[in-house]
């Protein structure tokens, strides 16, 4: 995500985005970037992703990066910041694309 606000034009994140359908309707598990169990490929594109919408509100992503900051373990400070576990979240926006 910072390479595309650093480039929007970035060949490689375009084609990332691009992908994402593909690789969920490829079966995968949508939440399987977080565990790093699919392909590094399919692992960028969703990592990507979910991370682009993850940032759309900036206000829980700040305080999801503010909680981390102050020594929380990524699981807790992911649930107070968007009212799920991660792994939650990613099936959601799986379901979504």
């Amino acid at each position: 995500m910072i390479g595309l606000q650093l480039d929007s034009k970035d060949p490689r994140l375009k084609a990332w985005q691009q992908a994402i359908p593909g690789v969920l309707a490829s079966g995968v598990k949508p939440d399987g970037f977080l565990t790093r169990s699919l392909s590094e490929e399919q692992n960028e594109v969703l990592s990507y992703g979910f991370v682009k919408t993850l940032m759309s509100s900036s206000a829980k992503f700040n305080s999801l990066l503010n909680s981390l900051r102050q020594g929380d373990d990524f699981d807790s400070a992911f649930r107070r910041a968007y009212g799920a576990a991660p792994a939650q979240a990613a099936m959601v926006w799986a379901a979504r694309k």
